[in-house]
């Protein structure tokens, strides 16, 4: 069976394609070329760019020849860098410029890291992908369904950012670093002389590299609004932003709001261009509506009462005590303790025990 890895040239990855290499698959690794700022795009180089993007740097790339010569297995580069800008960096800057928050590394696994590499894989014969995400994967005989599980380490679980996936990519899928800890990897890798085996982790969003996300707007929306009021729950006008996407829900420093208590950014109100804060209590919920879902380990949206969900990576999981599907394709959920940081444009990740059930993207 011939795998296609798709490595980055970090320690996970790299071991990943060792565990595989030693298990007898035939494996190829595949480094796909990413979107980055200040690219020229009339270079064929596909590492011509003033400001590389982290997940594809030319530093990434030397590690990758080095673990491909240590295995003795092909490397190539994808060139995904249009298919990239389209999917995953329109989005981010789509997302903020209608007063969202997105989580562009969720749809990036869903359209590109799993969805398009595969179908490019398969002019090479290949038969399944494989990834250095801390996740696992399991067929269930009862119900005729792969399962996503989370992982040996729960500090390092991915399933989060896996959970728009589906069955038909999951069963093309191998996580072969999920029965293990970070630490074991990294012990892994150095055992059999891996370069990756110290090398730091990768922990911001790639395409801005150590750009803070404002500035980052700045220069590649068309569309940026102008300032405006900043308003409380009641109506008072207590402060002027300056443009709605420089400020992110749950936002609590640099707001310039005259009052003598600690506020919160609760609401961007894109029609009417303000900015709506609100004390700590405020802040909470115990509803909200989802879109865009995929339920990865089964079709369970008529009933997600007594599963957990969390509404951010490293959140807590929250009991729902009723969901309710509405006409227009959204998903009604209903917590059972107050959440705080309900933000729409982030996700909302369903589990059963240690089954991500899948995710959808929170709307309201």
């Amino acid at each position: 069976m011939t795998v296609a890895v798709a490595v980055s040239g970090g320690v996970d990855s790299s071991v990943a394609a060792l565990l595989l290499k030693q298990a007898g698959y035939d494996v190829i690794l595949v480094h796909m070329k990413f979107w980055s700022r200040e690219e020229n795009e009339n270079s064929k180089d596909c590492y011509m760019a003033d400001v590389e993007n982290a997940c594809c740097s030319i530093e990434g790339a030397s590690y990758i020849v080095s673990i491909s010569k240590l295995l003795k297995v092909p490397f190539f580069v994808l060139d995904a860098r249009e298919y990239f800008k389209k999917q995953i960096v329109d989005y981010f800057i789509d997302g903020f410029e209608n007063g969202r928050t997105p989580n562009p590394c969720l749809q990036c696994n869903k359209f590109v890291k799993f969805g398009y590499l595969y179908e490019k894989m398969k002019e090479f014969g290949v038969d399944k992908v494989a990834t250095g995400h801390f996740a696992r994967i399991d067929y269930s005989q009862k119900n005729g369904k792969y399962m996503l599980l989370e992982s040996k380490d729960m500090n390092k679980d991915q399933t989060y950012f896996l959970s728009l996936l589906n069955q038909d990519i999951l069963s093309k899928t191998i996580f072969p670093i999920g029965d293990y800890t970070k630490s074991e990897i990294r012990d892994i890798a150095e055992a059999h002389g891996l370069r990756t085996a110290r090398k730091a982790d990768s922990q911001e969003l790639c395409f801005l590299n150590g750009m803070d996300y404002r500035e980052f707007l700045k220069e590649y929306s068309k569309n940026m609004e102008e300032g405006g009021n900043i308003l409380t729950t009641g109506g008072k006008i207590v402060g002027t932003h300056t443009g709605l996407s420089k400020y992110t829900i749950g936002q609590k420093k640099g707001l310039f709001a005259k009052l003598p208590y600690a506020v919160y950014v609760i609401k961007k109100d894109v029609e009417r261009n303000e900015l709506i804060v609100g004390e700590l209590s405020e802040f909470s919920t115990i509803s909200f509506s989802i879109e865009n879902y995929s339920f990865i380990s089964g079709n369970l949206k008529e009933d997600l009462a007594g599963k957990t969900v969390k509404i951010r990576y490293q959140g807590e999981k929250i009991p729902i005590i009723n969901s309710e599907n509405f006409e227009d394709g959204k998903i009604g959920i209903t917590l059972g303790a107050n959440a705080i940081g309900v933000s729409p444009g982030q996700a909302a990740v369903f589990y059963d025990g240690n089954i991500c059930l899948g995710g959808g993207i929170i709307c309201t």
